[in-house]
C-alpha cells in the first residue's frame, strides 16, 4: 500500500509537548477518520546519526493511493487542520513526498 512521508519542524516559540498534545487529540482524530487513510504515524525525532536532524517530526501515513489522498486533503475538514498546523509547524518548508515499499 502507498505511503505519505511527512517531514518537519516546529515553529519557534512552540513546544514540542503542545505539539504532541495537539496531534494527539486532533490531527490523528481527524486524519484516522478520512477514507483514502489506512495507518497514521507520527514520529518525535530523538536521534541523528549526523548532527543535528532538519526536522523535529515525521509522519508515515498509509494510503488507499495517491489520487485519493490529493483530494482528501481538499476537503473542508482537512484544510481546516491544514491551517490549525500552520499555526504550530513551519509549514512552508515541510517537506511531503509519496512512495511504495517494494
Amino acid at each position: 500500500m502507498p505511503r505519505v512521508f511527512a517531514m518537519y519542524r516546529l515553529k519557534r516559540g512552540v513546544s514540542a509537548e503542545a505539539f504532541v498534545q495537539w496531534s494527539k487529540t486532533v490531527d490523528q482524530v481527524v486524519m484516522k477518520r478520512q477514507p483514502p487513510v489506512h495507518r497514521f504515524d507520527v514520529y518525535r525525532i530523538t536521534e541523528s546519526i549526523r548532527g543535528e536532524s532538519p526536522y523535529d517530526f515525521v509522519e508515515e501515513i498509509e494510503i488507499s493511493d495517491w489520487p485519493s489522498w490529493l483530494a482528501m486533503i481538499e476537503n473542508d475538514e482537512v484544510r481546516g487542520l491544514a491551517a490549525a498546523f500552520e499555526q504550530l509547524a513551519d509549514a512552508p518548508n515541510m517537506v511531503m513526498v509519496g512512495g511504495e515499499r517494494f
